[in-house]
């Protein structure tokens, strides 16, 4: 799905994207590592927690190069694994490493962190071409899905590894 399209279902079902600070801190659930799960990549096997380009991918002739990455990850799925298929972080959000890139409410841009306030950042968005895609796919390396990592797309593109998360204000 596209950016455009992810905002048209959130605010149907009157929800919206996170930020991508949202994202990250309900990523982390808590924790500092590079996953959830630990520091250590092999952690995410440990706790069978994401999916990511794999033996499984290999085995159904992707053609993508980052399958060979990590030669003894086969998590089963060459494409999307249906949600709730892999652990829950401590939170209980599946699926937050892998499967699907999420995309996130701000716009690109590349120097707006050196700059942003501390609390809640949120890059503008109106008029933005590029937007901000976090988590990583079933077609990617598991570095590309660690809790920091983002990636930048066109908010146009809609491919089958991109999907959303929405989310919605909790008020006290």
């Amino acid at each position: 799905m596209s950016w455009h399209e992810c905002m048209r279902q959130s605010s149907r079902m009157g929800l919206s994207l996170p930020s991508e600070a949202q994202w990250e801190y309900a990523c982390r659930a808590a924790t500092s590592t590079a996953w959830w799960t630990g520091a250590e990549r092999r952690s995410l096997l440990d706790r069978r927690a994401a999916n990511f380009a794999d033996r499984a991918a290999g085995r159904a002739r992707a053609g993508w190069s980052d399958i060979r990455d990590w030669p003894e990850l086969d998590d089963g799925y060459p494409l999307h694994a249906p949600v709730a298929t892999f652990a829950a972080n401590p939170w209980g959000l599946y699926d937050v490493h892998g499967n699907v890139w999420e995309w996130c409410l701000d716009g690109y841009d590349s120097v707006f962190y050196a700059q942003s306030p501390k609390l809640d950042p949120c890059a503008p968005w109106k008029g933005v071409k590029n937007g901000v895609l976090r988590g990583g796919s079933y077609t990617d390396a598991v570095i590309r899905g660690h809790s920091a990592n983002r990636a930048v797309a066109s908010r146009a593109a809609a491919l089958n590894n991109m999907g959303f998360r929405p989310c919605r204000a909790i008020t006290k």
